[in-house]
């Protein structure tokens, strides 16, 4: 019926405090274990127990925490054993994506990957790590998208909250950027060449270096040392901006 704007459904209460702890779950600014008190929120947000009861059954269907009768909740663990059948998932989905893109034809994508590809250089020029990162998942969403299958997409958007849990322990791993940004390249040259199959491998490649340098990552912070000092330190960092400045939904 002409005239007639389309429905948007409004964000209820519920959700704007599912968003703000789910942004501080994912920036670490709540850390893996940690419980999450009721009581805290209602004061920082100056909120009655319902919607952060609400809210906190959401952030539990999505997996990202763990609720407990009469014991309450606590953010998820993060474990090797979910790190590598969260990138297996992954690597399952990347991969058909690049193949199916490439029997539909998708240079309107191959553009998307370009623009991508440059933004990423020039921050990571500028050694803005955590801008890298959006825009190295950026790339990622554009392999997904360039598949033009919506329920693949679908099911990438709900792995995604446990990528960005993972993806945060080689934040403070120096060379991990630098060899992933010419990985990138790589896939995206063999893709333009018309190697499908060349694009796959590489991109295979890439994903398994990425999970085990995160494996090893997760290995190093549990059991100490240097690494584990980064981490931590990073993870503080993010948790004092997130904590000044928490997003506008909230």
């Amino acid at each position: 019926m002409a005239g007639i704007r389309s429905f948007h459904k409004p964000r209820t209460l519920v959700d704007e405090v599912a968003a703000h702890l789910r942004e501080m779950i994912l920036r670490g600014a709540i850390s893996p274990g940690e419980r999450l008190n009721e009581l805290r929120f209602t004061r920082e947000f100056s909120l009655s127990r319902s919607p952060i009861r609400e809210a906190l059954r959401m952030l539990a269907s999505e997996g990202l925490i763990t609720i407990r009768p009469r014991s309450g909740a606590w953010v998820k663990p993060i474990s090797l054993e979910e790190l590598e059948d969260v990138f297996e998932m992954r690597t399952l989905f990347e991969t058909f994506a690049i193949t199916r893109a490439a029997e539909r034809g998708a240079s309107g994508q191959l553009q998307v990957m370009r623009r991508l590809l440059r933004e990423a250089v020039a921050v990571l020029e500028q050694r803005d790590i955590e801008a890298w990162y959006e825009s190295a998942q950026s790339f990622h969403d554009a392999i997904i998208a360039a598949a033009g299958n919506q329920q693949l997409k679908a099911l990438y958007d709900l792995i995604k909250l446990a990528m960005r849990r993972y993806q945060l322990l080689v934040i403070g791993l120096a060379q991990h950027p630098d060899r992933s940004q010419v990985e990138h390249q790589r896939i995206l040259d063999a893709f333009v060449r018309g190697n499908s199959e060349r694009a796959s491998e590489l991109l295979r490649a890439h994903l398994k270096r990425v999970t085990d340098t995160l494996a090893a990552a997760l290995r190093e912070s549990h059991g100490g040392g240097d690494s584990q000092k980064r981490i931590r330190s990073s993870s503080d960092d993010r948790r004092d901006r997130v904590l000044r400045h928490p997003p506008a939904s909230l």
